[in-house]
């Protein structure tokens, strides 16, 4: 069978959507080592935009360094939050991790325990979050 040009670009785009699909799902459920962190606010601009999708990767908290960015479960916001540790306080085991979103003006207000570490950031995915908070902003209200 004989295919154009347009037929072999939308078999591609199909196909390519599917196999999109299927990796969306594969984070979902972990099947890879990482995960994938919707940003939704701007407080790691300009380096981490809203939109942006951040993969997160497992990591020991020793291991966190000052200036690496972090994912973390906020107790008393009940939310996970991306920021930059800015200090490191205490001695294994007993961590503290003072962290800050690169444009607010002042630290975190709480530190955060090696046990709220959530991971580390290993790459951004500029913009491919938008749809996403389009949609949740559009059923919001």
């Amino acid at each position: 069978m004989v295919r154009t040009y347009r037929q072999y670009q939308q078999h591609l785009i199909s196909g390519g959507c599917g196999y999109f699909t299927i990796i969306i799902v594969w984070f979902a459920v972990g099947v890879f080592p990482v995960k994938p962190f919707l940003v939704p606010s701007g407080s790691m601009v300009p380096v981490i935009s809203p939109g942006d999708v951040v993969l997160i990767a497992p990591v020991n908290a020793d291991a966190i360094k000052v200036c690496e960015i972090i994912e973390y479960r906020s107790v008393k916001e009940n939310i996970n939050i991306v920021h930059r540790v800015i200090e490191i306080t205490g001695n294994a085991p007993d961590l503290f991790f003072i962290t800050k979103g690169d444009a607010n003006n002042s630290p975190d207000p709480d530190p955060v325990s090696t046990q709220a570490v959530m991971g580390r950031e290993i790459i951004v995915v500029p913009k491919i979050g938008w749809l996403s908070i389009a949609v949740k902003k559009l059923l919001s209200g």
